[in-house]
């Protein structure tokens, strides 16, 4: 018992160090009081010697045992104390090491973490090769149906403006297309501008939005029709709808493609859509996307045959072209979109002709796309700058005969070029 005394005197001191400056003060009391009581112990020990002297042999025994019993309970007590310290000090001991330990796992998973990051988010994770059975993307020569992707990497440049009018341009006339509108953008914008308000409001109550093709992983015939509402002032086109719900869904699907290459979410469209029921219902389908790379993005991409990139004239819309056109580039064999052209919009003309900083920014767009690996692909027709166009409460113009005429050159080169 004596060696764990060392060790009481140890965790005293331990004690003494941690406490707060108050404590340390009543502490250094208690020594003073203890000191003062050793040097009155001498004299007081001499009285004790004499009274002790003059008691019987009896109480002698009775004090000597009394005493005797309290110093083994008193050393128990100490030696309980001590052994108390000890196993707390062994835990605490455990303790920081298991918590260097999960530091270091931390560190190395967090290392990993950012070397996956930094591969992924230089667009590696859309470029994955595809493990099991890929859907079956129906070739040009075996369907009628043209499917169309409207995409620019920058926001406000027009994309859901031009895919609404080309649909009611399509959709319209002595001769129209059977065209489907699908908005891939979560603001759905789309579906304000083009479909009536009291449809909205149904198709939210039964979800029927977009995202369900998203997580609806095999073909159903049923769903496909459920989703579909007819467009405004355009009787030979319909609309698929987007909401907020649409991002989380990405999100998700996303995520587990990233942990697991087997879950693989980027032909949940072309299992939908390149099928005889939309070959047979449809002559057009366009897709309208958001201004980033999202799941709904890279499908819409996976199961279709052109790619339509639409930019204003400002220089931050122009540089945002080749920047898009690279992204396309490096989805390679996977994508089996090609890019049909660049559409200049809200171009200011007169008499037909670009004027101004317009006609210079249109020059410098025809080198940028060339640089960018566009070739010549830039339209010759542009979405001139219109009232009809720049007032968003017009919703679709092109369904009228005044604001078909904005798109109408556009519409018709588009339709040359995805006719070749």
């Amino acid at each position: 018992m004596l060696d764990k005394v060392p060790k009481l005197f140890d965790a005293a001191w331990k004690r003494v160090r941690r406490a707060s400056a108050f404590m340390k003060v009543v502490y250094l009391l208690l020594l003073v009081v203890v000191v003062a009581a050793l040097l009155q112990l001498v004299p007081f020990a001499n009285r004790l010697s004499t009274m002790f002297g003059h008691m019987s042999t009896e109480a002698q025994s009775v004090v000597f045992v009394a005493m005797l019993a309290g110093f083994i309970v008193f050393a128990m007590f100490g030696w309980k104390q001590a052994q108390g310290v000890e196993s707390v000090s062994g835990e605490l001991a455990k303790t920081k090491e298991e918590l260097e330990v999960a530091r270091q796992d931390a560190k190395l998973a967090n290392e990993r973490w950012d070397h996956l990051l930094s591969v992924e988010s230089r667009g590696k994770l859309w470029q994955r090769e595809w493990v099991g059975d890929r859907p079956n993307f129906v070739q040009k020569g075996h369907r009628k149906t043209h499917f169309l992707t409207v995409i620019n990497l920058k926001g406000g440049v027009g994309k859901t403006t031009l895919a609404a009018n080309l649909a009611a341009v399509y959709g319209s006339g002595k001769e129209p297309l059977r065209v489907l509108l699908v908005d891939i953008d979560f603001q759905g914008t789309l579906g304000d501008m083009s479909v009536d308000r009291p449809l909205v409001l149904l198709q939210r109550q039964h979800d029927g939005f977009v995202g369900r093709l998203l997580t609806t992983p095999t073909p159903d015939p049923a769903l496909l029709a459920r989703l579909t509402v007819p467009m405004n002032r355009v009787p030979s086109a319909k609309v698929i709808l987007s909401n907020d719900a649409l991002e989380l869904d990405e999100f998700q699907l996303q995520a587990r493609f990233f942990v697991d290459q087997k879950e693989d979410p980027r032909f949940r469209f072309l299992t939908h859509f390149h099928r005889a029921e939309v070959f047979e219902a449809f002559d057009l389908v366009i897709f309208d996307c958001p201004p980033r790379v999202t799941t709904s993005v890279v499908n819409a991409l996976f199961c279709s045959d052109h790619v339509l990139i639409p930019t204003r004239m400002d220089s931050g819309s122009i540089d945002a072209v080749p920047r898009t056109l690279k992204w396309l580039q490096s989805l390679g064999t996977l994508c089996p979109a090609v890019v049909v052209g660049v559409v200049a919009s809200h171009v200011r003309q007169r008499g037909g002709k670009s004027v101004g900083a317009d006609k210079k920014s249109y020059d410098e767009l025809r080198e940028l796309v060339k640089s960018g690996g566009g070739g010549d692909t830039l339209f010759q027709a542009v979405v001139p700058t219109s009232p009809l166009v720049t007032d968003p409460k017009r919703g679709i113009v092109a369904a009228t005969s005044g604001g078909r005429e904005v798109f109408a050159a556009v519409a018709a080169e588009l339709r040359q070029r995805m006719m070749k």
